[in-house]
């Protein structure tokens, strides 16, 4: 694969199908129209900035000077983001290959290597007591316990988010909405759990770990790139600026992935999700997945009116009738 296919291109006009599955610009039953799926990430990610944003569409000098430098180091090495992402813990490939084999499948092994790094196992607590993956009302104590409960695929889909997890951490930045940044990680693990739905519904062709992966990677160029735009003076910033960063997000996504070497139908999964493509059942999923949470995102925040989110929900698969809006609805 080509550097530049790392660098999103402009969005392609969509098809007959896309209009049909897909958050365009569409009038349904009357009501407002639907965001293109650009827009709607854009503004999701402008709602991310505790400072207003001016109404130009052109990113101004300096900010352009910003974003072709990222792009640079993009180009000429992927990897150079590495820095800003979590290691994978030294046990994190045995531990993967184990669950990957029902046979091998030992609850006391198992916690035992988890609590054999602490910080995994932190983590891993934290995940499995999370709105979104609890599997009881009761907190689950240990990792022992956990590993009982939540059986051997359940098990492997924590591991994973508990791998990912502390690329969330951040450093206070005064342009950044609090609230805002809290509520990534959340979003992004609610947003896995509803494609792991969607790729139950599937059936057999479908990669659902790989999907539940591309999933829970998606956020973690916005991330990175939020916690790099310390080195961006600007105090203000164009709307025009918001909609490129978003769109430089989804490649530094998929670097990320390549760096934590995941599986490379996850990658290629994200690959599509950069280029708006949707032409695969699967791409389609996660485009519509992480979509859904996007705009409850901002209907939430009263930024679209509730009726967008109806609206939208009318374009999903009948299998979305399932997905949970947000982390904190049980």
């Amino acid at each position: 694969m080509g550097d530049n296919k790392h660098l999103p291109p402009s969005e392609p006009p969509p098809s007959n199908k896309e209009f049909a599955n897909s958050p365009r610009e569409q009038e349904h039953d009357g009501m407002e129209q639907l965001l293109s799926e650009r827009e709607l990430s854009s503004r999701y990610c402008a709602g991310l900035f505790e400072i207003g944003l001016d109404s130009r569409d052109e990113p101004s000098p300096e900010e352009r000077a910003w974003l072709r430098g990222l792009r640079d180091r993009l180009m000429e090495n992927a990897t150079s983001f590495s820095a800003k992402v979590p290691r994978l813990p030294r046990i994190a490939p045995r531990l993967m290959a184990t669950l990957r084999d029902p046979e091998q499948y030992r609850s006391k092994e198992i916690a035992k290597m988890l609590e054999s790094d602490p910080v995994l196992s932190g983590n891993m607590l934290k995940v499995v007591n999370s709105p979104s993956v609890r599997p009881t009302r009761s907190e689950i104590l240990s990792i022992e316990q956990a590993v009982t409960i939540l059986g051997n695929q359940r098990m492997r889909e924590a591991v994973a988010a508990a791998i990912v997890s502390p690329i969330a951490q951040f450093e206070r930045d005064n342009r950044l909405s609090p609230a805002g940044i809290q509520k990534i990680w959340p979003e992004t693990l609610q947003t896995a759990m509803n494609v792991k739905i969607g790729a139950q519904h599937l059936g057999g062709g479908c990669e659902g770990f790989a999907l539940y992966l591309s999933a829970l990677a998606h956020s973690s160029g916005l991330m990175v790139l939020l916690r790099e735009l310390q080195t961006l003076s600007a105090s203000t910033l164009s709307r025009g600026f918001i909609g490129e960063f978003e769109g430089l997000t989804r490649s530094v996504s998929v670097a990320i992935a390549r760096h934590w070497e995941f599986d490379e139908n996850g990658v290629q999964l994200l690959q599509a999700w950069a280029n708006s493509d949707r032409s695969t059942l699967e791409s389609a999923l996660l485009m519509d997945a992480i979509g859904f949470t996007r705009i409850n995102n901002l209907c939430n925040r009263g930024e679209l009116e509730s009726g967008s989110c109806k609206v939208f929900r009318k374009t999903l698969p009948r299998y979305a009738n399932e997905w949970t809006p947000e982390p904190s609805a049980r």
